[in-house]
């Protein structure tokens, strides 16, 4: 735009009106090696905390990171495909049954009977994602049939007008040992995966500074502060 990088940002902003959602940057955190070594860790689970989108209707307008269309479809071809950095069970068990697990999601996350049939039939030697950051919301390839609760959702790559999803709550808490343990271990080992000292300190830190700037009462609930263990 041939102006400071604050002027461009204050730009966009007027450009954009009252219906710009936000600004975000892409930006590189770590090197490949330390994500990859991260990503193979047992207890590490394969995410996106992005938002709902579609390239139709109201969504259409917000345009985020490409992450938001292809996150598991980037896991599933890049690291398990083209790299080999997990096996095709470990990653899917990373994206499904491990988080579920995890968050205290009943009966999610596993094809057994008496679960809900969240299902997403795939083909492993085409997925792939194909959003970047100057196509954002591209649909990954690969996808044949999801099934949201029982009823097909996308069918043959296609949306079929179904909305069976629920808001799904934890059925059960994490004890709080067990969140520290899972704090510290993550910890220790994204700083042995780490090879810069900037990284490692990162990584020994990350679970502390909230502590320290928060109360007492709104970081527990009116329960005994937590101590995170130094890594």
């Amino acid at each position: 735009m041939g102006c400071e990088a604050y002027d461009a940002l204050f730009a966009l902003m007027l450009a954009e009106g009252e219906r710009m959602y936000g600004i975000c940057w892409a930006g590189r955190s770590a090197e490949e090696a330390e994500l990859e070594a991260v990503l193979a860790h047992p207890l590490f689970m394969v995410a996106s905390d992005g938002l709902t989108l579609a390239p139709y209707g109201e969504l259409a307008s917000i345009v985020w990171h490409p992450t938001r269309f292809g996150w598991a479809a980037r896991t599933l071809g890049l690291f398990v495909r083209e790299r080999a950095v997990l096996t095709l069970e470990q990653a899917v068990q990373k994206i499904t049954s491990l988080p579920a697990a995890r968050l205290g999601l009943k009966e999610r996350g596993l094809i057994k009977q008496g679960y809900w049939a969240d299902l997403a039939v795939f083909d492993p030697r085409r997925i792939s994602d194909r959003a970047t950051l100057a196509r954002p919301k591209e649909y990954p390839v690969g996808v044949s049939y999801v099934l949201v609760n029982g009823t097909v959702v996308v069918e043959e790559g296609r949306h079929t007008g179904a909305r069976p999803g629920v808001v799904l709550r934890p059925q059960r808490s994490v004890p709080g040992g067990r969140q520290r343990a899972l704090a510290s271990l993550f910890s220790a080992s994204l700083g042995r995966a780490c090879r810069s000292r900037a990284a490692r300190l990162c990584a020994s830190r990350c679970w502390r500074p909230w502590q320290s700037r928060r109360p007492a009462a709104w970081r527990t609930g009116g329960r005994r502060p937590l101590a995170w263990p130094r890594a």
